[in-house]
């Protein structure tokens, strides 16, 4: 599989730790894009399964986040994952911008997996700045019951963005609250 990055464990999406993958590659072209430098399909990093589970299990987290990129242009390797993820009872939410319609008619085998999908392209004028969808076009659907005490905080809970530096890059995790006005600049 093709992957953009991952960070081992991640509070930004929920009360528990969870280990975010954003997998290369996307065809939605959402305006104002926080991510392009992973929309080449040919771009990031190759990751066999099992590389990625045993990152997973090391990071010893109760679920997942896939996003991207868009994780269903990869849909068999992201199948066998989430397979893999769910016998070890971890936690799945996929963001993806296809619709659920597109989903359920494209890409539904992937449902029977998943906890929550947060559907939909990124739209500008409809981020709120709340929860945990960029824009409020995105549906967010609960598949199983396992975050459904966190309802509120999906749809209107504070953001939280978590900021990484690591070996002179930086990297953030989270969507990003409306007024999250950050300003990197090289030391000389």
């Amino acid at each position: 599989m093709r992957i953009a990055n991952y960070k081992e464990i991640s509070f930004a999406f929920g009360k528990t730790p969870k280990f975010v993958l954003w997998v290369q590659g996307c065809k939605h072209n959402c305006k104002k894009c926080i991510a392009k430098q992973w929309q080449n399909l040919e771009g990031g990093e190759k990751k066999s399964n099992e590389d990625l589970i045993k990152l997973i299990f090391q990071s010893k987290v109760e679920g997942v986040v896939l996003s991207g990129g868009e994780p269903l242009l990869q849909y068999e390797d992201i199948l066998i994952l989430v397979d893999l993820l769910r016998e070890h009872n971890l936690g799945i939410i996929l963001y993806t911008g296809f619709s659920k319609k597109d989903v359920e008619e494209n890409y539904s085998k992937i449902l029977d997996f998943i906890d929550v999908i947060i559907s939909g392209q990124y739209i500008e004028s409809k981020n709120n700045g709340r929860g945990l969808r960029g824009s409020t076009n995105q549906e967010i659907e609960f598949l199983t019951n396992r975050y459904l005490e966190e309802k509120d905080f999906f749809y209107n809970g504070n953001r939280i963005l978590e900021i990484d530096i690591k070996n002179e890059a930086v990297s953030f995790c989270g969507i990003p609250p409306l007024d999250a006005n950050i300003l990197f600049q090289a030391g000389k």
